[in-house]
This record gives C-alpha cells, structure tokens and sequence, in this order.
C-alpha cells in the first residue's frame, strides 16, 4: 500500500488576519512534503467541499505534497463572526493574509495554488498583491528583479579592491602592511518558497448577464442577502429528509455534498454566501485585468469547461484573445461544480496532476513510482513474456495476450506494461523500460507561441483533456 492510500484529511480552526477561519489539509504521507498545494473555493465557499477532489489530488501528486484546501470568511457554519460578512475585496485580503501567515514561510516547500470559481480572480488578485505585480510590470518585472540581484550580489564584497595590501591604506584606517578588520557578512533573510503555479479552474472573471439568465437571476436576488440568510435558516430547521430533498432539487449532488449544502443553510453562510455575490456582481461588472494574467504568463493555466454559467465558450476564446500564450485546456465532459461530485473530482485532479508534472524543475517522480501491486504486475508480466518467447510463441501473440492481463490486473501497470512488451518484443534483455513506462508523458508547452499555448496530453489522459487550437 502507498502512502498516498493511507492519507485522512484534517480540519483546524486557525487566526487568519484576525479572522478564526477554518482550514482543511492532507499532510504528505511519502516522506516529506516536496509541495503545497492550496485550494481556494467559490462561492459558498466552504473547503469541505473539496475534500473528494484534495484526496484525488493527494493520490496523484503519490502523497508527496501537502494538500491545503481554506475556507472563506464567514463561510463555516461551525463558527459564529457576530453577524459580520465579508465582501470580494475582504476576502481577497484574508487569502493574502493565509498566504503570507500560514503558507509563504521559509523551510516550507513551493507552492500550487489552485482557485474555483471566483476563488481563482481571488487567487490572482491575491498574488499580485504577495508578489507586488501589475498589469504596468509587464515589461519592467524582469529588469527590476535583475537589478535586486545584482545588489543583493554586492553586498558584502570589495569589489575591486583583492589584495588590501596593494595600494596603500584602506578605508581610511589600516596602515600599509596591516590587514583591515573583516567586515561580517550580514545573514541573508531566510526566503520564502516560491509560488511556482497558479491553476484557475472553471473561472469566474467577467460577468455576463447578456448571456446567462442564471447570472441575470442570482443579480437580483444577491442584494436581499438579509432575507435569504433568514429563508436559509428556515429551510435548516425542517425534518434532515426535507432539508435533503430541497438541497437536491436541480442539482446533481453526491450524498456527502448534499449532507454538506444542508448543514451550510445557516441564517449567517447563507448571508455571506448571498453577500459576497452582490460584490462579485457588482466588481466583475468591470473589466478583468487581463495584463495582470500576461504579467503571470507561464505561471498561470487556465481550465474551461462547457455550459459554465460563469464562463461561457465565447467568454474563454475571447480570454484566449486578450492573453496571447496563455496555457489552457478546455474540458468538454466536465462542469462547473465538478466539487459535487467524486468522478468529477477525480477528472479534474488528473489534470492537475498532469500541471504539476509540467512545472520546470519540480521533481515529484509522479511517473516512475508504483505501488507493491503495480510492481508485482509488472514483474509478473516480464516473467510471463520471457517464458513465452522460449516456448517459441509468436512475439505479437504474446505482446496482445500480456497487455490484455495487465489490464485486467491495473490500468497503471496496463500502460505500463505494453511499453514493456513493445521494448521486449525488439530485445528480451532491458529492464528499465518496464518501469520508465509507467508514466508516459508530461504537459508541454511552445514557449514562442504567439496567440495561444496548448497543455500536451499524457496518452494515459486520452479523452480528458481537449487541447486548445493556435488561431
């Protein structure tokens, strides 16, 4: 059994600029953690939501990250604020508070932050407040970071200056013959980890009323967010049955999910949830900063998916218009509240398993680790084929009849298996081919891609993933 398998979410109250705010988390189960991952939700945005989708990504990242999910502001039934809410740009600065607090800490590892929903503008509003960016430091991010290095490089040395004996007295005291007393070389700050990747799923950037009766409704329902906290506590103090059947109705909810929306109907989530709308209305209402998502360029991947009340085909291709060489995949099977659901979930956590392994110089080794089974399959299978071959079976019978056993046994170790028989079919002696099958592909991207960037597809993910055309 990996350690992966064996991974149990849990849940803390922890200060958040102030705010008590509940917090979820998988700790890394293979050894220490090589990443964090942190997920912001939409709205309503309670992390327990996400608990599905942290363990599929726990699974997919082999347990070697910590998997953080956080909930809004006033979003957690569990704990009472006094009637307080929190509007779009409140919440954006208690995402920045959990950041910089809990998260941006030295000795801890790098970071993948992903956002849902309107939890990605607040992942991105969040960084650019964290790293100081904006659309105006496209062109002078580069030159400005170059120029602190070059200083920092300074600092400490006497440039110029070798030998002090050399040339006489030195700064002013030392004479001739007498070394100058050594200046300590002041301690460098420990440094943060760095955010390496920001993934905004099924996003929520520019509202649009025009297209969608959904957002056209919830518009005007969003202001009455008194009244609504008041129907949410009336719907809370009905028998679990009904509370159950009213949650489902037009959704198509998990049990867990549905258990969770029900306990969410609290005069006060329902308040908050209702609240932060109305801003979300009202400030996305305005144009997005899409030179802000060029400032990010690669850091930042972008997932659609279709019939998204929040962003809609057209949405996404004018997205891709305004940002030239934004890395994006578009997800026709998947939908928005993929939350809700644990295959959706699942789908999804295989894409960002496939982010993480196209980030540049993080080494997970997603690809090459197999659990016991897997091995055993593996082995197994090369132990079969050889027996096979010296009884004088034809090479492509053999090759057909042990990837089809594979399968049977895993899908892992299927794909890792016909790779096996495809090198043993040309020569029966190569051992490493067997396991560096395992994993057969990572995202890539074009770096001199003028319009947009297309995320490559593992084999393996056939069928998830719909890459993006250059127009």
């Amino acid at each position: 059994m990996t350690g992966a398998s064996a991974a149990a979410v849990w849940q803390r109250f922890c200060s958040v600029g102030g705010i008590t705010t509940e917090l979820l988390g998988i700790n890394a189960t293979a050894g220490s953690p090589r990443l964090q991952v942190v997920v912001l939700p939409g709205n309503p945005g309670s992390a327990a939501f996400f608990k599905p989708f942290m363990a599929a990504v726990h699974r997919q990242l082999r347990g070697r990250a910590d998997v953080l999910a956080l909930t809004h502001a006033g979003h957690d039934p569990e704990t009472d604020h006094g009637g307080k809410v929190w509007d779009l740009s409140q919440q954006i600065n208690h995402k920045v508070s959990f950041l910089r607090e809990h998260v941006l800490l030295p000795g801890k590892p790098p970071v993948l932050l992903l956002g849902h929903s309107i939890g990605a503008a607040m992942m991105i509003k969040a960084v650019a407040e964290i790293e100081g960016l904006s659309s105006a430091s496209a062109s002078s991010a580069g030159g400005g970071v170059q120029e602190e290095q070059q200083q920092g490089q300074g600092q400490g040395c006497v440039v110029g200056r070798a030998n002090p004996l050399a040339d006489g007295p030195v700064d002013g005291g030392a004479e001739v013959g007498e070394l100058p007393t050594p200046t300590p070389t002041p301690t460098p700050a420990p440094t943060p980890p760095a955010i390496l990747k920001l993934v905004a799923v099924f996003p929520f950037f520019e509202t649009n009323f025009r297209g969608s009766w959904r957002q056209r409704c919830l518009s005007s329902l969003a202001p009455w967010y008194e009244a609504l906290g008041w129907a949410g506590a009336a719907v809370s103090s009905l028998p679990r049955a009904l509370q159950l059947a009213f949650v489902r109705l037009g959704e198509d909810l998990d049990g867990d999910a549905a258990a969770l929306t029900a306990r969410l109907l609290s005069r006060r989530t329902v308040c908050n949830a209702f609240f932060l709308a109305s801003h979300e209305f009202r400030d996305l209402s305005r144009p997005w900063d899409w030179g802000l998502m060029r400032v990010l360029g690669r850091r930042l991947h972008v997932m659609g998916c279709e019939a998204d009340t929040w962003m809609s085909r057209q949405q996404y291709d004018n997205m891709l218009a305004r940002v030239p060489g934004l890395q994006a995949t578009w997800h026709p099977d998947l939908r928005h509240a993929f939350c809700v659901s644990e295959r959706q979930s699942a789908a999804v956590a295989e894409t960002i398993g496939d982010v993480a392994r196209s980030i540049s110089g993080l080494d997970l080794d997603l690809d090459l680790d197999l659990d016991v089974k897997d091995r055993m399959d593996l082995v197994g299978a090369r132990l079969d084929l050889d027996l096979d071959l010296r009884l004088g079976l034809p090479a492509d019978l053999v090759l057909e009849q042990e990837i089809e056993l594979a399968a049977c046994r895993s899908p892992r170790s299927a794909s890792a298996a016909s790779v096996s028989r495809a090198d043993s079919s040309e020569t029966s002696s190569s051992e490493t081919s067997a396991t560096a099958g395992a994993g057969s592909g990572t995202g890539t991207a074009n770096d001199d891609e003028t319009t947009t960037t297309t995320f490559a597809t593992a084999p393996r993910r056939e069928g998830k993933l719909q890459e993006v055309e250059s127009r």
